[in-house]
């Protein structure tokens, strides 16, 4: 068995407060549970394409606002390649 310190910091004055809350390891375990259990999920639904894409669209709206453009041609742009990335993505008639 891990212990959470291994997972992350947890300050020393918060550890010896939370060590004295009951049941604290047993939900803390299960609320793990379920964030693997998601995390999971969301990357099996979607596909590694598609998920590079979307990262790829993410970055050049990024580059845009860094580069002065505003949020709503950014956002405008972004809308663009997404729906570029879905017409891909759709099964040829």
């Amino acid at each position: 068995m891990t212990s959470a310190a291994y997972l992350t910091d947890i300050p020393e004055d918060l550890a010896a407060e939370a060590a004295q809350v009951p049941g604290l390891s047993k939900r803390l375990a299960s609320f793990l549970r379920a964030e693997v259990s998601q995390h999971r999920r969301r990357q099996s639904h979607y596909s590694l394409q598609t998920t590079q894409l979307a990262a790829q669209a993410e970055q050049h709206a990024a580059q845009l606002i860094a580069t002065g453009t505003s949020p709503a041609q950014a956002r405008a742009e972004f809308a663009r390649q997404y729906a570029e990335l879905m017409k891909d993505l759709a099964p040829a008639p």
